[in-house]
Parts: C-alpha cells; structure tokens; sequence
C-alpha cells in the first residue's frame, strides 16, 4: 500500500477562484469596451464634454454641446477611434493575460498541473483575445473557468484519495497501537508486584 502523508493535499475552491476569475472579468470588460469602441468611443466623448461645458455654461447647455459632441466624433472619427480601439484591446488583453498568468504562476502553479493542457489553453486565450473581431469574447475568463473546473474536480479525486490510504493506514495500526498501550500498562505494573513480592 502506498505511503500515506500526514499533510493533507491542498485543494482549490471556487471560492478562493473568485478574486482571479473577478480581476479577469475586469481585463474582459475592458477589451470588449475597446474592441466596440467605434460605439463607445462617441458616447465617451459627449459625456465628458458635455460635463465640461455644463460646469461653466449650465446642465441644458452642456448636455445639447456633449450630444452634438458625441455625434461629430461618430461620424468624423470614426475611423480614428476604431483603430485606437483595436490597438488598446489587443494591449488590454496582452496586459491581463500577464498579470493573470504571473499571479497564477506565483500563487497557483497546481492550476497547469491539473490538466495536461492547461498551459496550453492559457496561450491560447491570448491568441483568440487579441484577434480583433473575435476579441470581444471574455475567452481569458472562460478559459480560467474552465482550467478552475479542472484543479477543483483533480484535488478533490486526489483529496478523497488521501483520506482513503489514511484511513486505511489508522485500521492496520490500531491493534498495534492498543497492544502497545496494554505492554506499557504491563510494563508500568511490573515493579510494583515486584516490590508487593518481595515484602
């Protein structure tokens, strides 16, 4: 029977997933807004606009200056802005993809482990996350979703496992342990019938 150890293997939650899986949302939530900046990229424009020329010319005033604001930018630079929202989602996603696969590097190697693609999955979420129209797609959370899946289902097989051969181990050392209790109880009696004997 194999060798069973005192430490229990560490095993991955979904709860200690979720600060990893939310800073991920976050880098997916940026990429899409920069991958659909052509629509937002007006609607950015109006809004700040329009809260600056409100604060010196009144609420009405700016929000009629922010929406025609808002209009220009989607008409005449348009073009300007979907570039510009293509390059900052392809560095967005490239930016994510280190700070998520450094984290998991330093704090949870296991997750590559788990799986025999698990790297290989994470590559390729940086591959399909700076495509250009295909970037849209939170392919980075997906994929950790997925890896977590993986590491959560593997731990807890390798977990139940551990049990196992620990309680196996405890069943074939408990009559030993007992009669090792009774030799050290007769033992401790010994030299007192010894000395009752001699008196």
């Amino acid at each position: 029977m194999p060798q069973a150890t005192n430490n229990a293997p560490p095993v991955m939650t979904w709860g200690k997933a979720l600060p990893v899986l939310a800073v991920s949302g976050v880098f997916d939530a940026l990429k899409f807004m920069f991958q659909q900046f052509w629509f937002f990229g007006p609607a950015l424009i109006g809004t700040g606009l329009g809260a600056f020329i409100g604060s010196y010319a009144g609420s009405a005033v700016g929000s009629t200056l922010g929406t025609l604001a808002g209009g220009a930018a989607a008409y005449f630079a348009s073009p300007v802005l979907i570039i510009f929202g293509a390059v900052m989602a392809m560095a967005v996603a490239f930016a994510g993809w280190l700070v998520i696969g450094l984290g998991l590097v330093m704090t949870n190697p296991r997750i590559f482990k788990a799986g025999a693609t698990g790297g290989l999955w994470f590559a390729g979420s940086l591959g399909l996350g700076v495509t250009p129209l295909l970037g849209s797609i939170p392919f980075m959370t997906g994929t950790l979703v997925k890896l977590y899946a993986t590491q959560i289902k593997h731990e807890k097989a390798e977990y139940k496992k551990w049990e196992r051969e620990r309680s196996a181990r405890a069943a074939i050392l408990t009559p030993y342990a007992a009669y090792a209790d009774s030799a050290s109880d007769d033992a401790s009696r010994a030299p007192d019938a010894h000395r009752g004997a001699v008196a």
